[in-house]
Formats: structure tokens, C-alpha cells, sequence
């Protein structure tokens, strides 16, 4: 699998062993994929959105093909990055 990008080596394990071989929006296999850094993702409460109705971060890595673009997100922890 082509993976580029940072701690590609890890994700690209992680993946295969999930058995994730190809995007699975668009079947390709040949163009690979990119990666970026952990990243996190926060969750709003209510409306209106404040500070305080912020809910805590989830920390993911951003997993894009380079084919058509569909991003995974994978969670930073159960990828033993975090």
C-alpha cells in the first residue's frame, strides 16, 4: 500500500491489518493514500454554540485518497499514536 506522509508506516500497518487495501469510495489501489498529523475534532453542544457548550477534542488522523479525495478519519489512540 502507498502511504505518504507523516507516521505513513504505522497507519500503513494499522490498515492493512484491518484488511483496508483500496479507497473504499472509489476502488482505487494504484494512487494511494496521504496522511497528515493527528488533528482534533470537536464536538458543539446546544445552540448557541459558546465556549462552554464545546465538548472535548477527539484526536484523529486525517487518512485521504489520492485518487478522489475521501478522507478517513482514524481515531489517534486506537492507531497506538497517542
Amino acid at each position: 500500500m502507498n502511504i505518504s506522509g507523516p507516521r505513513s508506516a504505522e497507519i500503513s500497518n494499522w490498515l492493512e491489518d484491518k484488511g483496508i487495501r483500496r479507497c473504499r469510495v472509489c476502488d482505487d489501489s494504484r494512487e494511494g493514500f496521504t496522511t497528515q498529523d493527528i488533528s482534533a475534532i470537536t464536538q458543539t453542544g446546544a445552540e448557541p454554540l459558546t465556549e462552554a457548550a464545546l465538548s472535548p477534542a477527539v484526536p484523529v488522523v486525517p487518512v485521504i485518497c489520492n485518487n478522489c479525495g475521501n478522507t478517513m478519519l482514524l481515531h489517534a489512540g486506537r492507531l497506538g499514536l497517542i
